[in-house]
């Protein structure tokens, strides 16, 4: 499935010399009225640069359009309905050099997706930044998660360049046996990724941040942001009214 790309004339333009990159899970959600509405109550709405989306629908073009934003889709499934969800990222900045690549497919028995990271690069003042957005799969071994984070990092961290890699990793802390049958708190996905990223030199903002979604009642840090070659210096989580997960923002200077 191809990208499609949107550069609106009225882009916003940046009021501040930090970056705050955003990371939503946007639930299939179609209407823009509430996605909207939802999203200017976050306290990080005005100073939101960057949104890395999941699970977003074609209509993410309007969103970026209200917002004054461009943007680029890139769909990964489509459904029985004929209705497709992708992932999306949206920028007060140019964008350059995108790219959508397959990650490792696993066989889930059922409800297999294809699953892709959508890459690209924005120019600031500042220079160049590298921004990776990933939504990886559910139910899947603690190893095959990391071979899927591992086809993002093998291509990307090769460079001294700037880079963002945030999404829905789906960090469960469970082990799947088959593919199907959860055994909790046997392998922490978590604990897994979070140091593959800091091994290669990202910093994991998120750390303590909390809970990002919740199964069964069971609290659950799903959705990560790693920033590389790049300064923290604010990060944290927030309930988006439409989503069943919260958005995770992490507010970085060069």
């Amino acid at each position: 499935m191809s990208l499609q790309n949107g550069r609106n004339a009225i882009t916003t333009a940046p009021t501040h010399e930090s970056l705050t990159v955003v990371s939503l899970n946007m639930a299939k959600e179609t209407r823009l009225d509430r996605i909207l509405e939802d999203v200017r109550r976050a306290k990080f709405f005005e100073a939101a640069d960057v949104w890395l989306l999941q699970e977003a629908r074609p209509n993410v073009a309007e969103m970026a359009d209200a917002l004054g934003m461009q943007y680029i889709y890139a769909a990964a499934d489509q459904f029985g309905d004929g209705s497709v969800s992708g992932l999306a990222m949206l920028s007060r900045y140019p964008f350059e050099r995108s790219n959508r690549t397959d990650l490792p497919r696993y066989n889930l028995r059922f409800n297999t997706r294809c699953r892709i990271a959508l890459s690209a690069v924005i120019r600031r003042p500042a220079g160049e930044i590298r921004l990776v957005n990933v939504h990886l799969d559910t139910r899947i071994t603690q190893q095959q998660r990391l071979r899927q984070v591992g086809s993002v990092l093998e291509e990307e961290t090769s460079s001294a360049q700037r880079l963002i890699v945030g999404g829905d990793f789906n960090t469960a802390n469970v082990h799947w046996m088959w593919n199907v049958f959860p055994v909790p708190y046997v392998q922490s996905h978590t604990r897994a990724v979070r140091n593959m990223f800091v091994a290669r030199g990202f910093e994991s903002p998120l750390d303590g941040a909390g809970t990002t979604f919740r199964l069964l009642g069971f609290p659950l840090h799903l959705d990560w942001i790693f920033p590389k070659h790049l300064t923290s210096v604010a990060a944290g989580t927030e309930k988006i009214a439409f989503s069943d997960h919260k958005a995770v923002w992490v507010t970085l200077k060069d």
